[in-house]
């Protein structure tokens, strides 16, 4: 079985002991994965009426049929199917039955904070 014979901590002091390399590199694998702290960036987002010191949450409006439907139509035809087969053409065509179905579906994925991993695919 093999293992580091040194390391140099964050002194730059050379460690040969296997308790001193094993915490040296303990310190140094903390370090680096440690979160950053996140500094709030004032008027990037609405903030619901709360203090600074409290969670905030950002607003969201819903998404509304409309939206959707004008996003549809403004699909390119003249594009490629996506991976799962389904063509710019086909959600045209199929507006007035989808749009209701993908209201609910957009704005589920929105509260949820939870895309799906299909559609990472496309």
């Amino acid at each position: 079985m093999s293992w580091i014979q040194s390391l140099n901590n964050a002194g730059n002091k050379e460690t040969s002991t296997r308790k001193d390399v094993h915490k040296c590199a303990y310190e140094f694998y903390k370090k680096l994965y440690r979160k950053a702290p996140i500094e709030p960036v004032e008027n990037e987002r609405r903030h619901v009426g709360i203090e600074d010191n409290q969670q905030t949450q950002e607003i969201i409006d819903p998404i509304s049929e409309t939206e959707v439907q004008r996003h549809i139509k403004a699909l390119n035809t003249d594009k490629s199917p996506s991976p799962d087969n389904l063509t710019n053409e086909t959600l045209k065509i199929g507006a007035p039955l989808l749009i209701p179905y993908l209201k609910l579906l957009f704005n589920e994925v929105v509260e949820s904070e939870q895309v799906p991993d299909q559609w990472r695919l496309s």
